[in-house]
């Protein structure tokens, strides 16, 4: 930039005494000049701070063939973007990239991830696939690409695939951004992810009688949302919601449901029952059909009706403590085994204490051992199999699970 300005100085003093192309084609000389200083500059830059602490060969390599090979073939057949000059592209995605490594949100180890998906990205572009190119990357690197192409068209697309990536990591946004003409051919999908993980919003659109979503819905063919849709309640959302296909399959009632809440077993039983009714389903939109919510409810639930209970009795002897626990098959014990982790649910922490999770998993095997675990996990279809699996090894009784699992074959 030190020569642009020295020039327009320059220019500004003696412009007279030369002709208006020559003076044109001064400033175009040194504009690709100060381009090639810039691009060159910050090239060198960001692979120094890329390679600092990295001494592995291997890496290296694939940081100087992206850097020194791969980008300088692209400027050196003047690749385009939108009519923009791939040089000028580049230099913006050094810049950006040395930012986002100084603010941590990316890291020196993720940069060749980064790289690869710029070019297919390049490539989605020249092919006229950028959209689902882009859906496929995660979610930071997209945002990257959105600064490096905010002065062009293409920033738009990827601007809605940033959008669209928000919405499904967080559904809570859906709200916000659904009504807008951005989303129109997204709607219909957007739609769908509302009732299946956050279905108390779309409830409550749907009970204020909101317009736009009533038309959507009266459009909507899938049976998720119709599940959703049908409720009408004077009770607690969340108290139904698990139930909301069963009452749409006509297999329970709110009567039926408010009945059950009497006896807060026959309620958890109920509620496990129809939770892995869902997930054991060969439908996969069945299977899909409130996953999330159930697993947030499964920790509340267990939490208000056992957990808390268990904890506050601690100093108690074992058959007052547990007492809450009689009559609980295999799979409300297993359930409430995922439910104590050391997630925070709405009352507080749903942790069991050490003693607790060990009594609790020690009558859970009991409860299995007829039947042996592998027939158990068989017949639940793994459910939150991950989780289960966390919480063991939370609590030291991983060995001891993987143990059971070979002798139970």
């Amino acid at each position: 930039m030190y020569f642009l300005t020295l020039f327009k100085n320059f220019c500004s003093s003696n412009y007279k005494s030369l002709p208006l192309a020559i003076l044109a084609f001064m400033l175009m000389s040194l504009t690709v000049t100060d381009k090639e200083a810039d691009y060159a500059k910050s090239k060198s830059k960001l692979v120094n701070k890329i390679k600092i602490g990295n001494v592995d060969a291997a890496y290296v390599k694939i940081i100087d063939h992206f850097y020194f090979k791969t980008c300088d073939s692209l400027v050196k057949v003047k690749f385009t973007i939108e009519n923009q000059p791939i040089k000028d592209v580049l230099t913006r995605l050094f810049e950006i990239c040395d930012s986002e490594l100084n603010e941590n949100h990316i890291t020196t180890l993720g940069m060749p991830s980064l790289n690869h998906n710029f070019l297919l990205t390049l490539k989605a572009y020249k092919y006229g696939t950028v959209t689902s190119q882009l859906m496929d990357i995660n979610l930071s690197h997209s945002k990257i690409f959105l600064l490096v192409f905010d002065k062009l068209p293409l920033a738009h697309t990827i601007k809605t695939v940033v959008d669209l990536k928000e919405m499904f990591y967080e559904p809570y946004l859906i709200s916000s951004r659904i009504e807008s003409g951005q989303f129109e051919r997204y709607k219909d999908t957007l739609l769908y992810l509302m009732a299946n993980v956050a279905p108390e919003i779309l409830y409550r659109k749907l009970a204020e009688k909101n317009s736009f979503y009533t038309a959507l819905v009266n459009d909507n063919n899938k049976i998720s949302v119709k599940a959703i849709s049908q409720i009408e309640t004077s009770m607690d959302i969340n108290t139904i919601l698990p139930f909301s296909m069963a009452i749409l399959e006509n297999r329970i009632t709110e009567a039926d449901i408010k009945k059950l809440m009497m006896v807060p077993k026959d309620y958890y039983r109920t509620f496990v029952q129809e939770a892995l009714r869902l997930h054991t389903s060969f439908d996969p939109e069945i299977s899909d059909f409130l996953k999330k919510p159930i697993v947030n409810f499964n920790k509340k639930t267990g939490n208000y009706y056992f957990i808390k209970e268990i904890n506050d009795l601690h100093d108690s002897p074992d058959n007052v403590r547990f007492n809450v626990l009689n009559g609980l098959n295999a799979s409300e014990l297993y359930f409430l085994l995922l439910a104590g982790s050391y997630d925070l649910v709405m009352e507080g922490s749903s942790a069991l204490y050490t003693s607790s999770f060990m009594y609790l998993y020690k009558k859970f095997l009991v409860e299995t051992e007829k039947e042996g675990l592998h027939k158990f996990f068989d017949n639940v279809d793994y459910y939150e199999f991950d989780r289960f699996i966390s919480n063991v090894t939370d609590y030291g009784l991983v060995a001891d699970l993987v143990q059971r699992l070979d002798g139970d074959r």
